[in-house]
Formats: C-alpha cells, structure tokens, sequence
C-alpha cells in the first residue's frame, strides 16, 4: 500500500478537461490491469465481462483522493491503504510478473518457490553466480518491484517465522522495527478483549515454535513484552496456564465453528457502561 510520498497536489485541469494525474496514475497502474486481464480472462464461467471489472477496478485504483494540511491530494501510484481489493490486487499482480518471468527467463529456476502475497521462499541447488543473476533479473524485470533478499544455508525468515534449514525447525521471528506495542491495559477497551490478547499471543507462539524449550523461552519474553504494557501477572499466568494445556497439533488443527444464525446482533459504539445495556435487552 502506498501513502504520502505517492501523492501529488492535484493539477488543473488540462485543455480537454481531463485531470493530468488521474492520466498519470492510469499509466502507472497498467502493468497491474494487464495482470487482472491476464487471469480474467482464464475463467471458465465468467458472469461479468473482463472489460466491465477492468473499469471497475481501474476506477478503485486512479480516483482515490484526500485532504492533508489544508491541501487536496490525488494518489498517483501504489493502492490507497484499506481498499479491499488491495490484497488480491497485489496477488494477481506478483502471480503474472511471475508467470512473464518463468517464461523469459533463461538461466536455472529454484527447485522449490512459493509466495504469500508479496513475501517469497525458495530452495535452490543452483551455484551461487547463478542465483545472484536470478536475482538482478528479477528486481530490473519490472521498474516498479524491488526484491530485497536473504541467502543462506542455516536459517531463513520468512513472515513471522525463522526456519532453521539443518533440523528443519522453526521459532517466531520479529522484524526490528518491532516495537511490541500491544494495547495498553488501561485502555478503554472491553475486558475481555484486553484479558484474551496474552492469551491469543502465547497461542501463536505455540503455533510458530516447533520446539517446546524454545517455545517456553519465546512464550516467557511475550509475557515481559505485555507486563511492559501493565497486563496483570493474574492474566498473564492464567494465559500461560491455558496455552500450556494445548499441544502444538492441536494448536495447528482447524477448529471449525458452526455460526450462530439465529443471533440478532447490537452492535454499539463501546463505552466502559455499554455492559449495563445488557440489563436493558
């Protein structure tokens, strides 16, 4: 997602009445449009014509505008921050640079590759000569992607996890801009909301950790990072409980909830007294 630095003041007008930068952000936005022709036009049941969703989309990417420091902005790159189809958008996109890539491509491929959205992992045997010439081709392929990258032959991040390649085990890994900033205690938030964050924490760590000593060294600096945030030890202790009592397969099986469809829903701004509106209903 992109914000402040790819914007631009709004222009005047031009003689044909048509905004330059809306002009410009249609430029920018080709290469993403091609993509989604690309892939729409390999439905097997298409409902709605791929000219009509090429509108729609292309309508989403070049009018996005706002207001900062008594100034009008219009977007000229990247996709506005919470646009729905921002994550899809970016996956259709980076699947066709990879499809152009695969086919052009003239040197050896890694052996294993695969993406989530915008973060990718590979495993290669190539030399490594040969994968720094991947490498470059790839980040001069399309001007407007960089790659940045990590080689190694002991461990790998990649998300929030750190393989290590010998045992093939994995621990949480933390960007170093990671600040732990969890909702403070004293916030003005439900109690149950601010009591179940230790516990979804630790319930993460428990996914992530394939090893139990090292997930008690994880799960035990998680809890110094909420009592940072003045979280309660009684909280902190009970979540630990809990998390302790669940085994690592059991924290990686999906748990499937039948929704509750006869549940009318109230849904209201939260206030520290909102639970006297249960008295009420």
């Amino acid at each position: 997602p992109a914000g402040l630095p790819n914007t631009g003041p709004v222009a005047p007008p031009a003689d044909n009445g048509i905004d330059n930068t809306t002009g410009l952000a249609r430029e920018l936005h080709s290469d993403g449009l091609q993509a989604l022709q690309f892939f729409l036009d390999r439905r097997t049941n298409p409902l709605v014509s791929t000219s009509a969703l090429l509108r729609l989309a292309e309508l989403v990417l070049t009018l996005n505008s706002f207001q900062f420091n008594d100034q009008f902005f219009e977007q000229i790159s990247g996709v506005a921050m919470g646009t729905k189809m921002g994550p899809s958008y970016a996956c259709l996109f980076m699947g066709h640079l990879e499809h152009l890539v695969w086919n052009s491509y003239d040197g050896p491929l890694p052996s294993v590759y695969h993406r989530y959205i915008d973060d990718c992992i590979g495993i290669t045997d190539m030399l490594e000569a040969d994968l720094s010439r991947f490498i470059n081709f790839i980040n001069v392929f399309n001007p407007a992607i960089r790659f940045t990258s990590h080689i190694s032959t002991s461990c790998v991040n990649f998300l929030d996890i750190t393989i290590t390649l010998s045992t093939i085990t994995t621990s949480v890994y933390y960007k170093p801009t990671d600040t732990h900033s969890f909702l403070l205690y004293t916030s003005s938030h439900p109690q149950a909301c601010r009591d179940s964050l230790p516990f979804s924490q630790l319930l993460r760590l428990r996914r992530l950790c394939s090893e139990d000593d090292d997930f008690l060294d994880r799960a035990h600096e998680m809890l110094d990072f909420f009592r940072q945030r003045l979280y309660p030890e009684n909280v902190l202790t009970s979540a630990m409980h809990r998390v302790q009592l669940i085994a690592r397969q059991e924290a990686l099986s999906h748990i499937h909830r039948t929704p509750k469809s006869d549940r009318v829903k109230l849904i209201l701004t939260f206030h520290p007294h909102s639970s006297l509106v249960k008295k009420v209903l």
